[in-house]
């Protein structure tokens, strides 16, 4: 019975915490393409929302900068409009913001 009674003490302990995560869905636009040495990877930039904060959404992975790649990227994603969907963890604070997922919709 003690079992029972700590297990359950302990799951509606856990519940505000997992019940203030909120998920959020952001529509915005691409801003530029960028490759980034350090990950080996081109990322999108989004266009700032009403906090101030961006976006930066992993594209794919390569060994090193293609500058041709890098500017055929940007032609093609620039305007490219996009939901993002992550957690906002009841803050206003967007460097405490998780990331989920990412759709382009046009």
């Amino acid at each position: 019975m003690k079992k029972v009674w700590f297990a359950l003490i302990l799951v509606f302990g856990l519940l505000p915490g997992v019940a203030s995560a909120q998920l959020s869905v952001e529509e915005t636009k691409i801003q530029s393409v960028y490759y980034d040495p350090d990950y080996k990877a081109y990322y999108m930039v989004t266009a700032e929302d009403k906090y101030g904060s961006t976006w930066d959404l992993w594209l794919v992975d390569s060994k090193k900068e293609n500058p041709k790649l890098t500017k055929s990227l940007n032609q093609s994603f620039l305007n490219q409009k996009v939901e993002v969907l992550y957690e906002d963890y009841n803050t206003e604070d967007y460097t405490q913001w998780e990331l989920l997922d990412y759709t382009l919709t046009n």
